[in-house]
């Protein structure tokens, strides 16, 4: 073994740094097993921090794992949350070919809201692809106004074909 540590409970620090300038100045690297951070945070501000200081570095996560949950987010507390903050590049979700998107909210009211500040800032929710495929919108509620659509300002456009019988 190798230990590298900080004993005692004084106000002090273990820093690793770099002075170095290669792309990879600082690197932790195992060849067989895993690696774990683990901080226990009791007080305000003892929290994780890994940030990038310049404009041009990106952080990335990624794995090669070939497991469902490859990279895996969990905020186990049940007041925890996951707050997730984009600039002006926006935010980018993608599969490859095959690959589900599901995003699910139990016992609380949710929304998926774009709020406009310029003109053709549209929300579309599309099915695309010329296959046997739907947009469906459902709702269980069982009071009289299960499923809206409401316009505060403008009308209602609905189109369709409608090249089939019954359509």
């Amino acid at each position: 073994h190798l230990t590298i540590s900080q004993a005692g409970s004084q106000g002090a620090n273990l820093i690793l740094s770099s002075t170095g300038t290669g792309i990879n100045a600082l690197k932790i690297t195992t060849t067989a097993g895993g690696l774990d951070i683990s901080v226990t945070c009791n007080a305000a501000n003892e929290d994780v921090n890994i940030t990038t200081v310049v404009a041009a570095t990106e952080r990335r996560i990624s794995s090669i794992s070939d497991k469902t949950d490859a990279i895996f987010m969990d905020a186990t507390n049940a007041a925890g949350g996951i707050d997730i903050n984009a600039g002006p590049g926006g935010i980018a979700i993608d599969t490859d070919a095959g690959g589900a998107i599901s995003i699910d909210a139990n016992g609380a009211a949710s929304n998926f809201t774009v709020t406009a500040d310029g003109a053709n800032e549209h929300l579309t929710i599309s099915q695309a692809g010329s296959q046997d495929a739907n947009l469906i919108l459902s709702s269980a509620g069982p009071g009289v106004n299960a499923l809206q659509i409401t316009t505060t300002a403008g009308g209602l456009d609905i189109s369709v074909p409608g090249n089939a019988a019954n359509e």
